[in-house]
């Protein structure tokens, strides 16, 4: 998350830097070229920025949540879906929630190849409804975990599961833990 952040940095000092030139059709491109790909990473710091979960942490994720058929799992910062498509080859109703419109293209893109099942929903995580949940999984930063104690958990409904990667919700017990991983059931 730090390189992160010092790319964005440098993005914008050159972007400063250039400013100061004298403007024509080029330089305007690239500062363009330059923020494009800041979009998606400006907009992920409120949540978590892309960090593929490690096959270890998923294959316990999928554990504790111990997901049936026909559940309804939702995966809050979805990234790239892999555990949208894991879930759905369970026979879940699996949904992933991304905020990064590139992230979300790729999805989309490997999904009409038919290389992963599920569906992928273009958006912020915290405008949407998740009292029909059975599983939430969920891999955000503390301060995400804390927005979501306060604003989601309390919405979802008795037997719910979420499914936590590396950080605890604050104030709530978790149900079990392990390799890192944290169940709390509503």
């Amino acid at each position: 998350m730090f390189t992160e952040y010092i790319y964005i940095l440098i993005a914008i000092i050159v972007v400063l830097a250039l400013s100061f030139l004298p403007q024509n059709n080029y330089l305007l491109l690239l500062e363009v070229l330059i923020l494009l790909p800041l979009v998606p990473t400006l907009l992920t710091l409120r949540t978590a920025p892309f960090v593929p979960s490690k096959k270890d942490k998923i294959d316990t994720m999928f554990k504790l949540a111990a997901i049936l058929k026909d559940e309804n799992v939702y995966d809050l910062g979805a990234g790239d879906g892999r555990m949208v498509s894991r879930a759905a080859t369970l026979g879940a109703n699996a949904t992933g929630i991304e905020v990064s419109v590139p992230m979300f293209i790729y999805f989309q893109a490997r999904k009409a190849l038919g290389k992963v099942k599920g569906n992928m929903i273009w958006g912020d995580i915290w405008r949407r409804d998740y009292s029909d949940a059975n599983v939430i999984l969920i891999f955000v930063m503390p301060a995400a975990m804390k927005r979501f104690e306060d604003q989601v958990y309390p919405k979802l409904s008795k037997g719910t599961r979420v499914v936590s990667n590396a950080f605890i919700l604050p104030n709530v017990k978790p149900n079990k833990q392990e390799n890192g991983v944290y169940l709390y059931i509503k």
